[in-house]
């Protein structure tokens, strides 16, 4: 798949492989090198096998003799591969850490204990594990095909493809909102003037906005800088929690007495002995996968990444390890900093009325431990909170970066119209002499969500329109999502996988499948039949609480609570949709989809392996090689390589 062309002058040769295209200039201006450029991908295109799989009946608008449905590509450019893997690590350890950790894993506490926390986030920690070398096995191999969706049409079926598609997009346009919702809330730490409410999301919108109209190449610039104030944060927060836990605060010495009483796991929903100490373990895991939400960023953005092959796995594994021990350093800290009776969810002694009981700041654990600790922490606590503002502010540009990928995808593949995928292509170009392109279509549409940020805004003494009471629904929308695009991924590396040790196959594609196979985990496809097994069971069952509304005092199933009963959890109708409205509308994508284009799932004996394999694909530029990245030789930059790289 590979054409070259060379200009009448023969100074220019212009390459273009599996759909992106680079330039080699000896002299000769940009202007005539973009117009040979675009005057041959314009005629290259319409030659280019399609890398969209998929098996249906030919008919109207498919690919004949492939079934397959056609690669839309929007007639602007293409993305090109501008990122590397120190970047894009970042980039999904930002996309990452965020609220999940900073303001929500009180509930975890709460819920499990601080043990039970801190076993379900080693556990959660392996799942994710596990998905994220599946995904990047895929990637790696097939980075230009369109992501997840163009995966799912290649290996699985068109309708996977749609649902997974349209499902994981709304995951990531609705974090936007939800993002800047808790960084909006968070402001009202310091009191601000009710009259500057409309502000504060207007200022987080046009900070998203403008972070993506750099390009790739800008966008992971800022962000590796943004994660870089993320992991401090982190650090810094054990370290503190550390030194008031052995007696900096005006506590004194704490240790484990948390441990001791009230306990090392918590009763969940006051159901005595192991059972309750069980549900209460299994209830962390949603607490958890809202905290990990994002690591699978380097699979995503494969086109994006500078030699996919090599990178996105090791960005992906890299990614996992440092989120995991980050999170486990957090969460036994907070453990051992406050009784996990003492917080939003079982006990309100430790809040503090003048700002309000349900406010987000409540549900941080190292907020309340500063408080806890005395007046000396209390510009601490300031400059905390204002760690967490931008974190938040980060992790909306993150939604903001990958929902626009995921409709150029769909627009690419044919999900969404063709509208969506047009790409602008920017002036400045990178020192291997391309411009940075902007799925423009896609980033505006997905932005339109960001408006829903504006339900943070409390008119006058409207109570009942809470910033936080907004955030926890988007947020638990989001968890809900994020799962169901995690199994619709793992689904897909499990079809493929056997794809690949189909005999036919290995014989028919033995160059590819062995180029697969460099990145493939020796324990698979049972990583990936553990994590899906993980994924599913949690997005079944993490509402049981819900349906046993246990019979604590009455023996009643309760469907309303009347003002003032404190027994069962409040807003139950609302808690229901958000947590399983998503999914009777992925399945009703994908059954419609199926039901109106009449497809078929892709058998593996039909699998095609070769068509958009980088194998046979050279996406990056010829002076870029692969053992371009070589490690510092200095001290410094060699703990610089292991923290970042």
């Amino acid at each position: 798949m590979e054409s070259t062309q060379v200009d009448e002058v023969g100074r220019n040769i212009i390459s273009h492989r599996g759909g992106h295209h680079w330039e080699e200039s000896n002299g000769s201006d940009a202007s005539r090198q973009e117009r040979h450029v675009r005057d041959y991908s314009q005629q290259s295109l319409a030659s280019t096998a399609p890398l969209m799989g998929g098996v249906r009946e030919d008919g109207p608008g498919t690919i004949a003799g492939t079934g397959s449905p056609p690669e839309i590509r929007d007639p602007y450019g293409e993305l090109y591969a501008h990122l590397k893997r120190p970047q894009v690590g970042m980039m999904s350890i930002g996309g990452a850490i965020g609220t999940g950790l900073f303001l929500r894993s009180n509930e975890a506490l709460a819920s499990g204990g601080p043990l039970g926390a801190l076993l379900a986030y080693g556990t959660f920690g392996t799942v994710v594990y596990s998905l994220n070398i599946s995904i990047s096995e895929m990637s790696a191999a097939y980075p230009d095909v369109g992501g997840p969706i163009g995966l799912a049409n290649k290996f699985v079926d068109p309708a996977l493809g749609f649902s997974t598609g349209w499902n994981a997009w709304y995951n990531w346009s609705i974090t936007i909102p939800a993002q800047i919702a808790a960084a909006t809330a968070l402001l009202n730490y310091w009191d601000p003037p009710a009259n500057l409410a409309t502000l504060w999301p207007t200022i987080f919108l046009i900070f998203v906005i403008g972070i993506n109209l750099g390009g790739a190449t800008r966008y992971g610039n800022i962000e590796f800088v943004f994660s870089i104030i993320k992991i401090t944060t982190v650090i810094a927060l054990v370290i503190l929690g550390i030194a008031i836990n052995l007696g900096a605060g005006d506590g004194g010495f704490i240790g484990f007495k948390y441990w001791v009483n009230p306990g090392p796991f918590a009763q969940y929903m006051r159901i005595e002995g192991a059972k309750g100490q069980f549900l209460g373990f299994w209830a962390v895991f949603m607490q958890a996968a809202f905290a990990y939400f994002g690591c699978e960023i380097p699979g995503i953005v494969a086109s994006e990444v500078k030699n996919a092959h090599w990178a996105v796995p090791r960005a992906s594994k890299n990614t996992v390890v440092r989120l995991t021990v980050l999170y486990l350093s957090a969460m036994f800290v907070a453990g051992i900093l406050v009784p996990h009776n003492c917080g939003i969810v079982l006990n309100r002694q430790c809040t503090d009325p003048a700002k309000g009981d349900d406010a987000p700041w409540r549900g941080s654990p190292f907020l309340i431990a500063l408080e806890m600790a005395g007046a000396k922490f209390t510009w601490v606590r300031h400059f905390f909170v204002a760690c967490f503002v931008i974190s938040a502010a980060s992790a909306a540009s993150a939604g903001t970066f990958i929902s626009s990928r995921y409709m150029y995808y769909m627009a690419r593949t044919g999900h969404a119209p063709r509208f969506f995928g047009g790409v602008y292509r920017l002036a400045h170009r990178d020192r291997n002499n391309q411009r940075a392109n902007i799925p423009w279509v896609g980033l505006a549409f997905s932005v339109l969500f960001s408006s829903l940020s504006y339900m943070t805004i409390r008119p006058g003494t409207n109570e009942a329109l809470r910033p936080e009471l907004a955030f926890d629904w988007m947020a638990s929308m989001t968890t809900a999502a994020s799962l169901q695009s995690w199994i619709g991924m793992l689904f897909t590396y499990i079809r493929f996988y056997h794809g690949t040790r189909n005999l036919r196959n290995r014989l028919t594609y033995k160059r590819q499948i062995e180029y697969i196979e460099k990145n493939r985990n020796k324990y698979q496809p049972w990583l990936a039949y553990y994590a899906l097994f993980f994924c599913s069971s949690i997005l079944l069952f993490h509402g049981w609480a819900l349906f046993r509304q246990p019979a604590f005092d009455n023996k009643k199933w309760v469907v309303y609570q009347k003002p003032g009963e404190d027994i069962f959890p409040r807003k139950q109708v609302a808690v229901f949709v958000t947590t399983y409205m998503t999914m009777p509308l992925f399945l009703l994508l994908s059954f419609g989809y199926k039901l109106i284009n009449q497809t078929r799932m892709v058998s593996t004996r039909k699998m095609r392996f070769d068509l958009g394999c980088g194998l046979d694909s050279a996406r990056d530029p010829p002076n870029d090689p692969i053992g371009m990245e070589t490690k510092p030789e200095t001290r410094w930059g060699k703990i610089w390589w292991f923290l970042v790289a």
